[in-house]
């Protein structure tokens, strides 16, 4: 599976269009645009242990 599928997994309440826009916007917010076809079991994710995971983003973006 890839970074972007993996991403997209939870999003499919929305349309197609609106699931492109969201994908792009957290490939952006975690620094990962350019790593979208990448294996998602071979993406690093975050280099720092400081830096907020995607599921604690996505959790304060709710509130």
């Amino acid at each position: 599976m890839t970074v972007a599928k993996n991403i997209c997994f939870g999003l499919k309440r929305l349309s197609r269009t609106q699931e492109r826009r969201r994908l792009e916007e957290v490939l952006e917010l975690v620094g990962m645009r350019d790593s979208r076809r990448a294996a998602a079991a071979r993406s690093s994710g975050p280099s720092s242990p400081a830096e907020p995971s995607l599921i604690e983003m996505q959790k304060n973006r709710k509130h």
